[in-house]
């Protein structure tokens, strides 16, 4: 999983090293004052994301085949 952060939104983009393959791109907007945080489920299906701010933290489930690629 390659994970480029922008200063409105982070882009997942899934690759296989092996094969030199990508996979379609997940793109995230975050708010600039937020600290994101994610991590890769072990089956690779899956991203759980999350915010953190002074006042409040979110965490979402991703799925990594969603035909719907902007998430907000």
């Amino acid at each position: 999983m390659l994970a480029e952060e922008g200063k409105q939104q982070i882009t997942f983009t899934p690759f296989d090293p092996l094969n030199g393959q990508r996979g379609k791109p997940l793109t995230v907007d975050i708010e600039p004052a937020v600290i994101p945080l994610w991590d890769l489920s072990p089956d690779g299906t899956r991203i759980a994301f999350g915010t953190r701010s002074r006042h409040e933290a979110r965490i979402q489930i991703l799925p990594l085949d969603v035909r719907r690629r902007e998430i907000s």
